[in-house]
């Protein structure tokens, strides 16, 4: 589960630095589609990577409930 978790997590570190780049490209006034794209794209990959981690937290949770 640790491993998933670490996997998730790195996935969301992606997206961050994703998101961030875009936001500086944006900000520098690169108005251009594809900074935009790329912090959509971003923010979807964060919404999976945190659906991930959810996901694991459930199976840990299940899993304790029926060793209890």
């Amino acid at each position: 589960m640790i491993e998933g978790i670490n996997a998730a997590l790195g996935g969301l570190h992606r997206a961050t630095n994703k998101l961030n780049a875009s936001s500086r490209e944006l900000a520098n006034g690169n108005l251009d589609t594809e900074p935009i794209v790329n912090s959509k794209l971003a923010q979807r990959e964060a919404e999976a990577q945190f659906a991930t981690i959810r996901t694991i937290n459930e199976v840990e949770k299940s899993a304790l409930d029926i060793l209890a």
